[in-house]
C-alpha cells in the first residue's frame, strides 16, 4: 500500500460540496470534489480500489 500527501486548492463554485454523493463516483448526479479526485486517481491506477481522506476548512462567502 502506498501513501501520498497532497496539498490541494480549488475553486468550488462548480462543485456540490466535498463529499462524494455516491459509491460509484463515475456516475455521480452532482459533481463533487472528492468524486472528481477519486475518478482521476482510479484512471492513474487502472481502476483499482483507492481511498482518500481530507482535512479542510471552508469559509462561506469567500471568493
Amino acid at each position: 500500500m502506498y501513501y501520498f500527501r497532497v496539498t490541494l486548492a480549488y475553486k468550488g463554485t462548480l462543485y456540490f460540496g466535498w463529499q462524494a454523493q455516491s459509491l460509484n463516483t463515475l456516475h455521480e448526479e452532482r459533481q463533487t470534489v472528492e468524486g472528481t479526485i477519486l475518478n482521476a486517481l482510479k484512471k492513474m491506477v487502472n481502476y483499482q480500489p483507492c481511498t482518500i481522506s481530507a482535512a479542510s476548512r471552508t469559509d462561506g462567502g469567500e471568493m
